[in-house]
Formats: structure tokens, C-alpha cells, sequence
């Protein structure tokens, strides 16, 4: 048992936390000093365990940690001006952004409730207003395993019977909707919202 690597030096620690697999690496969230707070990887070697981007406030942790394929993921974090967004990230600075802005407001849509499903994540966000609903991105994991995100011409919000579980991710449909933020509910039928996210 040994220290991978001490990334905040002195008794205080770095506070990790979202430790999560993506592929072949883990990256969490860690807390460098009192004001700021880092993405990180490591491979679990000290001399792979390196920081992916800085975040120079206190409370922008990144948590929520969904991979996407082996080397890019989706995360929330509160940048200090978007407020609690969905963000990507491939593992490196300079691919790691805010994917979109749902909320514009300094508090945030607070994405939750994931599940990916026939190549596209589903998560609910609360635009400040329609409510808490369900949004989804289409995505592709190309030939070199990175993401290629799609703009949808369709998508949609009905109420169903048939339902399963984030445990144990099984569909067999082809959409699905997340009902009061807990439950997942099989839907057919499509609205999209004038950016092209489905909501």
C-alpha cells in the first residue's frame, strides 16, 4: 500500500473525490489550495498522474463522472459563471469544455439522473423554465475512440408504462424518459428544442 502522489503538499490534503474508470485511467476531482480545485488523471503511476485543467474556484469540482468510450467522459461543474453545467472532456485542456449552457445563470441547470442509451446520453436539467426535464445529446465514438457529438432532428417526451432501472440499464425501445427525476420510463414520439437538444 503505497501514495500514488501527493498532489497538495502540507497536512491539509487534496480533498479527492469523483474517483472514476474511463478506459485504461482514472480522473477525479482535486482540491491544489484554498481557492481552486483541478481535474486530474492517473494511470497509477506517480509520472501519470497529472492534472487536465484548472478551475480557479473553490467550488468548481467536477463530479458525475460518465464515460463516454475509452478516453473522453461527461462531467458537472460549477465554473463560476455558468453555474452547475454539463461539460466534456477527452482528457486533455484543451478538449475540456462546456458542452452547454441550459441555465444561463451564475446557479445552473444541475444535470443529473444519467443513463446512455443507443448512443445517446439522457440526463435531466432543470432550464429555469420548463422544470426539471429530460435532455438528451446524440453522440458517435469514432474509429481513434474520440467523441463526435450530433445535432438531433428529433426527440420527444410522451408518458409510458414499461420501465427500468438506472441499476440495471436494460432497454429495448427505441427512447427513453426519465419521469420526476427518478424514474425511466420507455416513450416514442419526438419535440426538440430550437437549438436542436432534445428536451
Amino acid at each position: 500500500t503505497y501514495m500514488v502522489k501527493d498532489i497538495r503538499l502540507g497536512e491539509r490534503g487534496s480533498s479527492i473525490s469523483s474517483l472514476t474508470q474511463v478506459g485504461d485511467k482514472l480522473y477525479f476531482n482535486a482540491l491544489v489550495t484554498d481557492t481552486s480545485s483541478e481535474l486530474w488523471e492517473t494511470d497509477g503511476t506517480e509520472e501519470g498522474t497529472k492534472v487536465v485543467k484548472r478551475f480557479d474556484q473553490f467550488y468548481s469540482r467536477a463530479y458525475s463522472i460518465i464515460p463516454l468510450g475509452r478516453n473522453s467522459f461527461v462531467f458537472v461543474l460549477n465554473d463560476g459563471q455558468s453555474g452547475n453545467e454539463l461539460w466534456y472532456s477527452n482528457g486533455t485542456e484543451e478538449e475540456t469544455y462546456l458542452l452547454r449552457d441550459i441555465y444561463e445563470s451564475t446557479d445552473g441547470s444541475y444535470p443529473n439522473t444519467f443513463l446512455i442509451f443507443n448512443n445517446k446520453l439522457y440526463f435531466t436539467a432543470d432550464d429555469g423554465i420548463h422544470g426539471r426535464e429530460i435532455w438528451t445529446i446524440p453522440f458517435n465514438i469514432c474509429e481513434d475512440n474520440s467523441i463526435e457529438f450530433d445535432t438531433p432532428t428529433q426527440g420527444g417526451i410522451y408518458q409510458a408504462t414499461d420501465q427500468i432501472t438506472l441499476s440495471n440499464k436494460t432497454a429495448d425501445r427505441s427512447s427513453v424518459v426519465v419521469r420526476a427525476g427518478y424514474e425511466i420510463v420507455f416513450e416514442e414520439g419526438f419535440e426538440t428544442a430550437d437549438d436542436g437538444w432534445l428536451m
